[in-house]
Parts: structure tokens; sequence; C-alpha cells
């Protein structure tokens, strides 16, 4: 397959009206999976994220997990469409005060949540009655500009269209339209209340999760393409390079145990990447992967 032409194809399905059936995540999870490059993308991403962590150590405090890092896409797209306030949130979610998605209490809560996260500010030239309108920190936005670019410079190794937008990345019209897409699809998701199914049992919504579970992945990416066998992790090494407890590495460890990881009993720093844990990972992947493709797909 010429890698520089091709893109994976998965069935095209309005996801504005519907969630993917079974059936069709796993035809999507297997087409991703057949591609030639896909180990190599998965390990290009791994070793971007964690660049990409340790350059924004400092503001990636602002998302320490999954649900914070939807925030700030959230925060960008009310922004780019002129409704980052009180009432252009529950607009945008379907709510006009006859039933919706988001109540007024649950809006006033998201907006608080964006600032105690520092992803936005008050925009003090903002007049419409007792609205307040924000605008979102410039560092935040740079921020979240840089993690997709990473994202996407993994899945151009699958989808020739990805590196298509990243020519394009210098335009900063480009980024705020593939993050108001991927919201949308995401809003739709939640207002259809899809089940989330989360293939490292929820390790993505813990503090810092992400870069600490592709720290445990690394060393097996460092020596091949394959994230399965035995790898040597001081916890408190990875602790310390995220600056967090041990106690929370040890937490987010034992999570990832779950999913199949294993320490070897004689050996408390040797860990093994089972059959099961690359599965759990390799979904874990194909999801984000799908996302920016279904994103792509609708530009």
């Amino acid at each position: 397959m010429n890698a520089a032409a091709a893109h994976v194809e998965t069935a095209r399905i309005d996801l504005l009206a519907r969630a993917r059936t079974p059936a069709e995540i796993e035809a999507c999870v297997r087409a991703l999976r057949a591609h030639p490059r896909f180990n190599e993308a998965m390990r290009r991403m791994t070793f971007g994220l964690l660049s990409f962590n340790e350059r924004y150590q400092s503001q990636m405090r602002a998302f320490p997990d999954l649900a914070a890092l939807a925030l700030g896409g959230l925060a960008i797209h009310l922004h780019s469409s002129g409704r980052l306030y009180h009432r252009g949130l529950q607009a945008m979610m379907g709510n006009d005060g006859k039933g919706g998605v988001i109540s007024g209490g649950r809006a006033t809560a998201v907006l608080w949540r964006m600032r105690s996260l520092g992803l936005i500010a008050p925009d003090a030239a903002f007049e419409r009655g007792k609205q307040r309108l924000y605008k979102p920190q410039p560092v935040m936005v740079e921020t979240y500009r840089a993690h997709t670019r990473a994202s996407l410079e993994a899945l151009a190794l699958l989808d020739d269209r990805a590196a298509g937008l990243l020519e394009a990345w210098d335009d900063e019209a480009t980024f705020l339209r593939l993050n108001s897409i991927q919201i949308e699809l995401l809003l739709a998701s939640i207002a259809r209340k899809d089940v989330n199914q989360q293939p490292l049992h929820g390790v993505s919504y813990m503090a810092l999760g992400v870069p600490i579970t592709l720290s445990i992945v690394e060393p097996a990416f460092e020596t091949g393409l394959v994230a399965e066998g035995p790898v040597t992790i001081s916890l408190s090494a990875v602790a310390r390079r995220w600056s967090v407890s041990r106690t929370h590495a040890r937490r987010i460890a034992e999570r990832l145990e779950r999913a199949g990881l294993r320490i070897d009993p004689t050996d408390s720093q040797r860990y093994i990447l089972t059959p099961a844990f690359r599965d759990a990972l390799e979904r874990y992947f194909c999801a984000s992967f799908q996302l920016s493709i279904d994103g792509i797909e609708r530009m």
C-alpha cells in the first residue's frame, strides 16, 4: 500500500444522528489494525504525546485528565462561535429553557470549572445585560493546538488527509474547524447518552493517567513496534517525571492491572505487558485515531 496516498476506510455514518453500533465499532478497529503502519503510528503517538507533555508540563496542569481536555476544546469551540457565556453555553447544548442536555446550574458549573482550571478568563469588553462573556487564555489555546498536532502527526502515518491538515496547520482556522467538529461529535454522543467504553478502565480520567500509562509503555516501544512483553519500570522515577506522588502512580498502575498489566512477583520493577493489555492499549489508540478521522471526514 502506498502510505502517502492511503487512508483508512471505515463505515461512513452520520455520527451527529446516531452512534456506531458495536459491530460498526469493531469494523473500525479492524480497519485501523489492518493498516501496515498501525503499530508505527501507536509508537509515534506515544513518543509524541510524552514529548508534548514534558514540553508543556506546567501548562498541562490545566488538562490533568480527559474530562478537562474536553473542556478545553469546548471553551475554544464556544469562543470561536461567539457563545462563551452562560446562555450561549445552554443554547449550544440544545437547552432553550424547554429542556435539553444542560441546565442553568450545570452551565454555571461548567464555566466555573473552566475558570478554576485556568482555561478561560472574563472578557471585560462584553456587554449583554447581566451576561458575562469569557475568552480562552492564549496559553491554553496554544497548548491545546499543540496537543492536537501531536495526535495528527501520528495519524498521518495512517491517513494522508491528516498530513494535508498538518500542511495547513499554520492557518489557525484549520485547527479551529477540526476542534469544533470534534466537539460537536462529542456533544452529540453525550446527548444520546452513548455508552462510554473505556478500554483502559477509565485511567484517562485519572489525573495525568495518560502520560503515566505511556511512560510504562515507552520502554517496549523503544525496543520495537509492539507494546507487549517485559519492561523495567521505576514508579518512583515515573512519579518524579510527572510531579505526582508515588501513591498516585501506584493507583494508576493498579488500574492498568485490570486491563492486563502484570507485575513480576519476584521483581517489583519488572512489569509484563500482556496480550490482553496490548489489546486494551490498541483499542484506546483506535478510539483516539477514529475521533480524528471522523472529524477530518466532516471538514
